[in-house]
């Protein structure tokens, strides 16, 4: 494993020296002139709120580091909870190929062999990076991360429940082969309708064409939230993302769903829209039309590619990119956690309502919408143009993409 890690520190220090000065007292009404901020930190709270497996008294012990970090860094593989899991097990989710295929072994389908798999993972990236002499740092900008840990009482005794690793503020480039992702990583997808259209029609049918027509000759662009699917072609999770889906009316929309019951999908290697979930049209009017044209079945919706193989995705950007990190452009709730039980963290994100994520054994890689100015922004950013063919990587070495 291979590892550069650039950071800055500032610490500033006021001393007073003097051969033969002696040290004097000061009173309070200077000390209360003083001020400072602690480097270390320790919070600890408790939660007994939780219902099902996460009911139970949790305690957290919280060291807080007052660090501004900016780093480049690099690894090799990433490779976090490797343990045994079955498919199909408290969301467990197939291995696939490129294509989609579910990967077997002697008739028995196939898991990745750990909850999370990065490979070529890397924290900021590299400007021209091809020019060794005007190549420059472009950081991954850290603001007081913290570790945490996680305690449960169970019939008197108490013991450690789960460990996280997180960080106030983050922003920047996050490169990396997703070969395996469990926890959550949520998107954004929006187009013009006429991309479903030019797409679908005529094949789809006169009405509903016809419907298409109209929206796209106002302009109408669909939207819709994306999170991890499974995405194991002929599988009977095939599609489908975890937890209940409703339509307007409060009515399940996938009642099928072999995930309903599940907070989160494990070893995941696809996102996308999940089954049914409809595409929304904001403010257009005919946004009550098309979340019943738009409906998402077999990782399509009306015929367009809805769900997208993670590793065509070589990097994303945490945080808001059109605003800089001391306006407030950073990601706030991005963490990693590693449960030997169902912990219930408190959800760090901002947005109004937020309480806890639930997370359950294993690795927990948390990279979720968060509040930026008022707003809910999102780490995956696709338009219908491009999702289909992913990303490209930004460069994390000086002369070569990836691999230091």
């Amino acid at each position: 494993m291979k590892n550069v890690l650039r950071y800055s520190l500032t610490a500033t220090a006021l001393l007073a020296t003097s051969q033969g000065q002696a040290l004097e007292a000061i009173s309070d009404r200077e000390m209360a002139n003083v001020s400072g901020q602690a480097f270390i930190t320790i919070d600890a709270s408790s939660y007994n709120q939780g219902t099902g497996e996460w009911s139970g008294d949790y305690e957290f012990t919280k060291v807080n580091l007052g660090l501004d970090i900016e780093t480049l860094l690099t690894i090799d593989e990433l490779r976090v909870g490797e343990f045994d899991r079955n498919v199909g097990d408290a969301g467990t989710v197939a291995a696939t190929d490129s294509a989609g295929n579910p990967v077997y072994e002697n008739g028995v389908l196939q898991a990745y062999d750990a909850d999370l798999i990065i490979e070529n993972f890397g924290l900021g990236r590299v400007t021209d990076y091809l020019d060794a002499v005007n190549a420059d740092f472009d950081e991954f900008r850290i603001r007081d991360p913290y570790l945490e840990l996680a305690y449960k009482t169970t019939n008197g005794v108490r013991e450690i429940a789960g460990v996280r690793i997180g960080f106030a503020e983050s922003q920047g480039w996050l490169s990396g082969d997703l070969i395996s992702l469990t926890g959550n990583l949520n998107g954004y997808i929006e187009g013009p309708v006429s991309i479903v259209y030019e797409q679908n029609c005529p094949g789809a049918g006169f009405i509903e064409c016809t419907e298409l027509w109209a929206a796209n000759l106002l302009g109408t662009q669909l939207v819709s939230s994306i999170d991890l699917v499974d995405g194991a072609v002929g599988t009977a999770g095939y599609s489908y993302g975890a937890g209940a889906e409703y339509n307007a009316d409060g009515e399940l929309t996938n009642p099928d769903n072999p995930y309903l019951n599940v907070p989160y999908l494990k070893r995941a290697s696809w996102a996308g829209v999940p089954a049914g979930r409809n595409f929304t049209a904001p403010g257009s009017a005919l946004e009550g039309l098309i979340p019943a044209l738009t409906g998402s079945e077999d990782c399509q919706v009306t015929g367009t590619p809805a769900c997208f193989q993670l590793t065509k995705f070589q990097s994303v950007y945490i945080g808001d990119e059109s605003i800089d990190f001391e306006s407030g452009g950073g990601a706030t709730g991005v963490f990693v956690s590693l449960q030997t039980q169902s912990v219930p963290w408190e959800d760090l994100s901002g947005i109004a309502g937020a309480d806890r994520v639930l997370t359950q054994r294993g690795a927990y890689l948390n990279i979720a919408a968060f509040e930026s100015n008022g707003q809910t922004k999102y780490p995956l950013v696709l338009d219908l143009y491009s999702a289909t063919n992913g990303s490209a990587r930004e460069a994390t070495c000086v002369g070569q993409l990836k691999g230091c």
